[in-house]
């Protein structure tokens, strides 16, 4: 995987930067996580403060464009970025039963079907 830095933003009213990189790769779009080590090595950052925002996969060939930013500090970056769903589920934990118990509650309350008369029977009671 190659990186290129390409553009380089200061944004003081959020307190980060905000970086284009130029991603090469011989192989599938590298992943968010190997995009995030590799951007935060090159503009000498701590990992916790880059958060890559964007990947651009351009068709039939094996470049991208990734947006990151790099904030100033771990407080200014939870304060503006959203929080991961993901993250907020391992944390909670005990949501699993309640999961379960919802996906059970609407086989209970299944009614069975009322069967409809055929209607071969009522042309035979036609007919006679």
């Amino acid at each position: 995987m190659d990186v290129k830095l390409v553009e380089k933003k200061e944004v003081p009213l959020l307190h980060r930067t905000e970086v284009s990189f130029d991603v090469t790769s011989d192989k599938a779009t590298p992943s968010n996580q190997e995009l995030k080590k590799k951007c935060a090595s090159i503009l000498g950052a701590d990992e916790k403060l880059v958060v890559v925002k964007k990947v651009e996969t351009f068709f039939g060939s094996t470049g991208s464009k990734a947006t990151v930013y790099q904030y100033k500090d771990e407080e200014k970056l939870k304060s503006i970025e959203p929080r991961e769903k993901k993250a907020e589920e391992k944390k909670e934990g005990g949501e699993a039963p309640a999961e379960e118990a919802k996906k059970e509650a609407p086989k209970a309350e299944e009614k069975p079907k009322e069967e409809t008369p055929k209607k071969e029977e009522k042309k035979e009671g036609a007919k006679e």
